[in-house]
């Protein structure tokens, strides 16, 4: 067992340091952890800017329900080495979204990402490291792991109580979301009500 973990090791070791020769600055990778992905902007000198968390993966914990219980909350934006990021797993680059998104110039991308370094607003099924990643390359917030948080809700809700369970599991987390989606427009309606009576009042 040992000696399969080194060969693995091993194995991705040698392919992200292959990928790495082949990325440009602007480019987006992911990072297999578990059984979602981490997702960064590449943006030169073996380094990535990425909704950071506390670890790994906390930035990324759309795997369990708790992620999609909690609601928002706030995660750090940080730029770091990215051998530092991946460690021992495996680093893709995934540009897929450029089909249906034209994307900026590399050095917009990378501007983009150093932006927005600091704290931002997090949700592990609205605003995750996936939607931080295309934001910065191609303008748009989507993350297709969220979406499949959302049926894996519906899925255990079906394997616990059959098709009821299913149905009243996908419920749940529909309104839980749109719920938090609510929150968060009137926090940000308050804070720019506030900010406007502070400036001219």
């Amino acid at each position: 067992m040992a000696n399969d973990r080194m060969n693995v090791v091993e194995f991705n070791r040698q392919q992200n340091r292959s990928l790495l020769k082949s990325l440009e600055p602007g480019d987006l990778i992911k990072v297999k952890s578990g059984l979602f992905y981490h997702w960064c902007v590449f943006i030169g000198d073996a380094e990535v800017v990425h909704v950071a968390g506390y670890n790994l993966e906390s930035a990324n914990s759309t795997s369990s329900f708790t992620g999609l219980l909690n609601g928002y909350t706030w995660s750090l934006v940080k730029k770091e080495n990215i051998w530092k990021v991946v460690k021992n797993n495996l680093m893709e680059k995934d540009n897929q979204m450029d089909k249906n998104r034209t994307p900026f110039a590399g050095d917009e991308v990378v501007s983009r990402a150093l932006s927005k370094i600091g704290y931002i607003k997090y949700h592990a099924v609205l605003k995750n490291c996936e939607h931080f990643a295309k934001w910065c390359r191609n303008n748009t917030e989507e993350s297709s792991q969220s979406q499949i948080a959302v049926l894996g809700t519906a899925v255990s809700g079906f394997v616990v109580g059959g098709p009821l369970g299913a149905l009243f599991a996908g419920a749940s987390a529909i309104a839980k979301l749109l719920y938090d989606v609510a929150q968060d427009e009137k926090e940000e309606k308050e804070t720019s009500v506030y900010m406007y009576k502070n400036r001219y009042m």
